[in-house]
């Protein structure tokens, strides 16, 4: 199985020859995608949300930042997936669904090849499941194994 190539978004747009429409719509769910992970993470508690916005916004730019992130978030994400991983699973399950519906049977197919990296610049798109972006759509469950550059 060949690995998925992670690409930016605009690159992957233009990749899969999507329409303005379509381009736009991605934008919007990962932008929602990213608001209800940092909730789901946070617990509800606006604190830990507040927090994590701040560990977000410093590692868009910073490497030991970015790599404090990681653990943090995956920490989080050990802790919700224990105690409530139907809420994650649910989060997942939406969004590859909406992502289905805007990518038609021939962009689905492409979509196999490429991860798109977040178009917001979020570091939480690279780490939010962003290999399974692309390969859900198409209905695999494999993992991107792809790194950020």
């Amino acid at each position: 199985m060949v690995m998925p190539k992670r690409v930016d978004f605009d690159e992957y747009c233009r990749l899969l020859e999507l329409d303005g429409a379509q381009e736009a719509e991605l934008r919007r769910m990962f932008e929602d995608y990213e608001e209800k992970l940092l909730k789901l993470l946070s617990g509800g508690d606006p604190a830990v949300e507040d927090e994590l916005r701040r560990q977000v916004e410093a590692a868009r730019d910073d490497p030991d930042a970015l790599e404090e992130l990681k653990k943090s978030v995956s920490r989080r994400l050990m802790k919700v997936m224990t105690e409530s991983p139907a809420d994650f699973m649910a989060l997942q399950a939406e969004r590859y669904k909406k992502i289905r519906s805007v990518l038609d049977e021939r962009q689905r197919k492409k979509a196999r090849d490429y991860v798109p990296r977040s178009p917001t610049g979020n570091p939480l798109g690279r780490l939010g499941g962003g290999g399974m972006f692309s390969a859900t759509v198409i209905g695999d469950t494999g993992d991107s194994g792809g790194k950020d550059k």
